[in-house]
């Protein structure tokens, strides 16, 4: 997990890796706080995953960012691939399954979804 320091640095972050996770929260958010060892564990569980933490409590251009992502309630969750921001929800310990499930889902390659192989064929072709 990665605890990011700067706007800037999540933006490059979020350019590095295939799949992101971002964790918004602020240390004094019970909910924060209880789901943070889960967290932590799925992280664990994902390591070509990378998981950021965006603390919006402590640094004005943190809580800025927050803000200019939509950030609602906390804690609350970003998921990105490529870059592109795919899912966003709030969450808490309920809904630790839901965050598993996304990323499970996140992982699947879009391509072998829409039927195309490896090799970028279609497995089989519909009459013309």
């Amino acid at each position: 997990m990665v605890s990011v320091s700067s706007p800037f640095e999540y933006q490059s972050l979020l350019e590095m890796g295939n799949l992101v996770i971002a964790d918004f929260f602020v240390p004094w958010c019970q909910a924060c706080r209880a789901l943070h060892p889960k967290l932590k564990q799925i992280a664990q569980q994902n390591p070509d995953v990378l998981f950021l933490t965006v603390n919006g409590g402590d640094d004005s251009e943190l809580r800025e960012l927050c803000v200019g992502l939509g950030v609602t309630k906390l804690p609350y969750f970003h998921l990105y691939r490529g870059g592109e921001l795919i899912e966003q929800f709030a969450a808490n310990l309920t809904k630790v399954d839901k965050i598993r499930a996304e990323i499970a889902a996140l992982k699947q390659d879009p391509f072998e979804e829409m039927g195309f192989t490896s090799f970028g064929r279609l497995d089989s072709l519909p009459p013309i």
